[in-house]
């Protein structure tokens, strides 16, 4: 059977709804990650390097306007893979500085005890 434009029209629909629901599921899960970097790991990197700690954190809050700015767009809407892209080179960005900053200083200022709990 020969596909027609309402089924293009019904895949398109539905790969829609898809990205919403995966956008919506990565929103979640880097609120929750915010959240415990935010309550656990910022403190202590406060009382070793303030700067970085503070830097970290207007990190976490440009990824938060970027989800905000998302949330009242539709997958539809022209700007949304954009702000998809700025969300993606936002996290990027702040994972590559955890990596290479914010973990090695913490591992080096830490015992294993204080950093299991």
């Amino acid at each position: 059977m020969a596909t027609t434009v309402w089924d293009l029209i019904k895949q398109e629909h539905q790969n829609v709804n898809t990205l919403e629901e995966v956008f919506t599921a990565i929103a979640d899960e880097l609120q929750v990650h915010a959240e415990l970097e935010e309550t656990i790991i910022y403190p202590l990197l406060a009382d070793h390097d303030g700067d970085l700690a503070q830097h970290a954190e207007e990190e976490h809050n440009q990824v938060r306007d970027i989800i905000e700015i998302m949330e009242d767009l539709t997958p539809e809407d022209e700007e949304f893979m954009s702000q998809m892209k700025q969300l993606e080179q936002a996290v990027k960005k702040h994972i590559s500085e955890e990596e290479t900053k914010i973990i090695p200083l913490l591992q080096s200022q830490l015992d294993d005890n204080e950093a299991a709990g």
